[in-house]
């Protein structure tokens, strides 16, 4: 079974086809951003609450975790 269809020109056009669609970049692009702020509300979030509230840092990562586990089950 031969893989190939139309070699590397055909390539070309359908990553400009791509690149080009308005839509399907909103959506990469959105879910692009969308990890840049929940890595770093994951990563700094429990940081915040240790100095906010003035917990420990395990203290600051349990009342964190349990934080995420209720808005998880809210939503």
């Amino acid at each position: 079974m031969d893989i190939r269809v139309g070699g590397v020109g055909e390539f070309k056009r359908r990553i400009k086809s791509l690149v080009t669609d308005g839509v399907y970049m909103f959506v990469v692009w959105y879910g692009v951003f969308e990890s840049v702020v929940v890595s770093g509300f994951v990563v700094f979030g429990p940081k915040y609450f240790q100095q906010q509230f003035g917990l420990t840092a395990s203290m600051a990562g349990i009342v964190f975790g349990q934080s995420i586990n209720a808005v998880v089950a809210c939503v």
